[in-house]
């Protein structure tokens, strides 16, 4: 079992991470190490937290033969460069343009990604031909609400940005879905557990 892809696969954010001598945030409670261990599969965990669909090309398919059953991937938030909206975003609204790095994001997605999945996708498809591939989404991370002192979204730039996740979502699901690949959408997971909710993911 291969797990390519971003911060998402790596598990970035759970705070407890495998010292592999990279910046990866490579976690044991991250769904790969989970699902590898759940199924008693050997993990080969490539994945990468800021992996771009270039990186993944360059960095991470070189661990894919035919002798490969699972993929798992998730990408394409970095390339709509999901990071610096959230940052820009959260500066209050004096010192920022969040809705302008929202449409930029969005522009990007709506251009750019479809054809780089497409591409990236059959590259896996050709170096794991016997592989079921399982492409994951991204969840909603607000519920409306901001109860971080230091952050300053409001109501409207929270639902902007989870729409936005949605979009990169249903663009990534078509191109799952072109390639023959399984699409998992873990949105409905993450209900309840968006930034400030008890727990948050």
């Amino acid at each position: 079992y291969v797990a390519l892809g971003d911060s998402y696969s790596s598990g970035t954010g759970t705070r407890s991470y495998i010292s592999d001598g990279t910046s990866c945030q490579r976690s044991v409670y991250a769904y790969p190490s989970l699902d590898a261990a759940a199924l008693g599969l050997t993990l080969s965990f490539r994945a990468c937290s800021g992996a771009t669909v270039a990186d993944v090309t360059n960095t991470q398919l070189s661990a894919l033969s035919s002798g490969m059953a699972y993929v798992t991937i998730s990408v394409g938030g970095n390339d709509a460069g999901f990071a610096s909206v959230l940052t820009t975003c959260a500066q209050p609204s004096w010192l920022s343009n969040c809705n302008g790095a929202v449409d930029s994001a969005q522009t990007i997605i709506n251009t750019k990604i479809p054809g780089r999945l497409a591409t990236l996708y059959s590259s896996i498809r050709a170096k794991a031909p016997n592989a079921r591939v399982i492409v994951v989404g991204y969840p909603r991370i607000f519920n409306g609400e901001d109860c971080n002192a230091l952050t300053w979204f409001s109501p409207t730039e929270e639902s902007r940005l989870n729409a936005t996740a949605d979009l990169l979502n249903s663009k990534t699901a078509t191109a799952a879905s072109n390639a023959g690949f399984t699409f998992v959408d873990p949105t409905s997971r993450f209900v309840g557990h968006a930034v400030c909710d008890d727990p948050a993911w």
